[in-house]
């Protein structure tokens, strides 16, 4: 499976449900969006956009790219209000691989090839139209600019100023932003004034912001012949080759290394992955730090997901990116924390609140060593691994600490300190105070970690009475004999005993020897039986009053439900290796449950967004969609489990 190819019928057949799209992404964190009608249907699509601080304070700024053929528009029109699938009567048929996405049109008897690439290195855009049969025909394109970030959806199109400088080059100014130009084959600019509104019909699914003013300065026309190809190239750069030269340079070198697959099975499934997780990395400061954003279109780094990704990433990248990561996040470390995210303007100012972050780096690095053998880095490291467990042991930001039995507590009903971190206003959605059940899981895996580290480095261990603690009083405290599930928080005499997948954790993180296996075993079927989907395990149980089983609407419902019900892919690999610790199946029936687990969800490579895997799905059948379109924990995770596993 060298690319997707897509026809007519496969478009069909999505428009009731979520649109096909795809993406391409640079090292820089800036990504070209779209969809595969060759219209924008989200807010976030753009073909150009920005990142002045990677991967933070990202800006969209050409939207579209309007174009007719023989006074004909080749696509369906980004100034209607509709899908418009009725329109597609000249589309042919789309390939995307993880190099381009390309469209194919059929007009007049001719046949035109629509390229578009992305530099991975640069913020650059590369744009071309060929007619591969048939006659030559007229083409006109129509550029429409934006200048908005993608977070706060309020343009200045005032400050956007376009004037042709040369036969070959367009300059588009933006006020403090500087200019950004637009390169072309050698072929007549006309200028015309226009300032038309883009619909984003799929935000009306979100309840969000669904038409924007456009500038279209003007049009390029040309006669497209096989020998005339019409090539354009967005760059912040001015003194770049031509396009022409620059487009045929990039096509020989736009070509990420070979990855090599040695499993037998989901070989082509696996690459795919592989190649997408790549996608993820992105550079800061020039390439000396690397960072993994969340997800796309709209998150950035966050620490958490990072980590978790991290276990997957290790089976794509050479240790030199692996190394840089760790130290990108341990390079912020503060009272024995890593970054929970940075802001969205400024990729240096980090955030703190969370707890579990820092402790999946344990988690991450642990697994690396295992894959590496790497001592060196692990010693490097050493006082900061002594002063993370020490600061959670002692205490640190959040009133995060090692209570007197043990067991690690943090946060109020006011904190959102887990992955489950949603608030709306000042309120917390799902409330996880005090000790909560995954967060020890954590805690208890960092301390075995950190013991470990300490005899590669040939260092006392001085932790053994927290384990003896924790060992001690964490199923007293947890197990809830008559329901066969762990509760999912306890706090000063409260206990939460709702059925979520924290608990998972527990019996699939590496040491769990706290935990008798018979009582692994009774978790494990009260959570497959009420928790596990084709697309991953929902965050509540159906049967607690209050499960959301829809994930969609406004923002407010979207958060409502975020985590009351809504399906997470990428606790799929959790439940995985919590499956294969429990279970008496022989390695043959292992990896046929597993290889069944998993394919829905490579499957879903070919829906949505073609080549990933989205970061929700509702709790509920159909199983729809939701959130960012591309989510790189969904990604690693089936990447992990394809390597571990099959």
């Amino acid at each position: 499976m060298n690319r997707f190819l897509f026809t007519l019928s496969d478009l069909y057949a999505e428009q009731n449900n979520a649109p096909l799209e795809w993406y391409l992404a640079g090292k820089k964190g800036n990504i070209c969006s779209y969809s595969m009608i060759d219209k924008p249907l989200r807010a976030y699509h753009s073909l150009y956009q920005v990142s002045y601080h990677p991967p933070a304070d990202r800006w969209i700024y050409l939207s579209a790219l309007v174009s007719y053929v023989n006074s004909r528009m080749l696509h369906p029109s980004p100034f209607n209000k509709e899908y418009e699938y009725s329109s597609l009567q000249y589309w042919h048929s789309f390939e995307w691989n993880s190099n381009s996405a390309v469209y194919y049109y059929s007009i007049d008897g001719a046949m035109i090839r629509k390229t578009v690439f992305v530099d991975h290195s640069d913020f650059k855009t590369y744009i071309s139209f060929e007619l591969v049969q048939g006659q030559s025909v007229v083409l006109k394109l129509f550029p429409c600019l934006n200048n908005r970030n993608i977070d706060t959806f309020e343009q200045n199109l005032e400050h956007v100023h376009c004037e042709p400088e040369n036969e070959q080059r367009l300059a588009v100014d933006i006020k403090n932003k500087g200019r950004w130009y637009l390169h072309h084959s050698q072929v007549a600019w006309h200028e015309e004034d226009a300032l038309p509104t883009i619909w984003y019909p799929y935000e009306t699914v979100r309840d969000q912001y669904i038409r924007e003013r456009v500038v279209v300065p003007g049009y390029l026309t040309t006669r497209l012949t096989e020998d005339n190809p019409l090539n354009m190239v967005c760059s912040l750069d001015e003194n770049i080759l031509p396009a022409d030269a620059l487009m045929e340079k990039f096509r020989a070198g736009n070509t990420r290394d070979k990855i090599l697959v040695n499993k037998k099975h989901f070989q082509s499934q696996l690459e795919w992955l592989m190649r997408n997780l790549q996608t993820f990395l992105v550079e800061k400061e020039d390439g000396r730090k690397v960072s993994v954003l969340a997800g796309y279109p709209w998150f950035r780094d966050w620490g958490r997901d990072t980590m978790v990704v991290m276990r997957g990433l290790l089976y794509c990248i050479e240790k030199t990116e692996v190394k840089k990561i760790f130290d990108n996040f341990l390079g912020f470390l503060s009272r024995g924390m890593i970054p929970n995210c940075f802001d969205p303007h400024d990729a240096e100012k980090a955030y703190y609140n969370t707890i579990d972050a820092t402790l999946w780096l344990f988690i991450a690095v642990y697994e690396y060593y295992r894959l590496s053998g790497d001592k060196e880095y692990i010693e490097k490291n050493f006082e900061a691994w002594t002063e993370i467990i020490e600061s959670y042991a002692m205490g640190t930001r959040w009133g995060i600490k090692v209570e007197e039995d043990g067991l690690l507590s943090g946060g109020n009903k006011n904190t959102q300190l887990t992955w489950m971190d949603v608030k709306i206003g000042e309120k917390a959605v799902t409330p996880r105070m005090g000790k909560a059940v995954e967060m020890n899981a954590l805690w208890y895996n960092a301390l075995k970690i950190y013991r470990f580290i300490c005899q590669i480095c040939n260092k006392n261990f001085t932790y053994n009475r927290y384990l003896q603690q924790f060992e001690r009083n964490f199923l007293p405290t947890f197990f809830v004999p008559d329901r066969s599930n762990l509760a999912d928080w306890v706090s000063e005499g409260e206990i939460n005993i709702q059925n979520r997948p924290n608990q998972l954790f527990c019996l699939a993180l590496p040491f769990r020897n706290y935990l008798p296996v018979t009582v692994q075993q009774r978790i494990f079927k009260t959570v497959t039986g009420e928790l596990l989907t084709p697309y991953g395990i929902r965050s509540l149980s159906p049967r607690d009053s209050q499960y959301r089983g829809y994930y969609g609407g406004d923002r407010y419902e979207r958060d409502s439900a975020y985590h009351q019900g809504t399906i997470w892919p990428w606790l799929m690999g959790t439940y995985i290796d919590a499956y294969v610790n429990t279970t008496t199946d022989d390695r043959v029936k292992r990896k046929e449950v597993i290889r069944r687990r998993i394919l829905p969800l490579l499957n879903e490579m070919k829906h949505g967004n073609v080549g990933s895997i989205a970061e929700v799905y509702s709790g509920d059948p159909p199983h729809e969609a939701g959130g960012c379109f591309a989510q790189a924990w969904s990604v690693s995770e089936l990447v992990r489990i394809i390597y571990r596993y099959l």
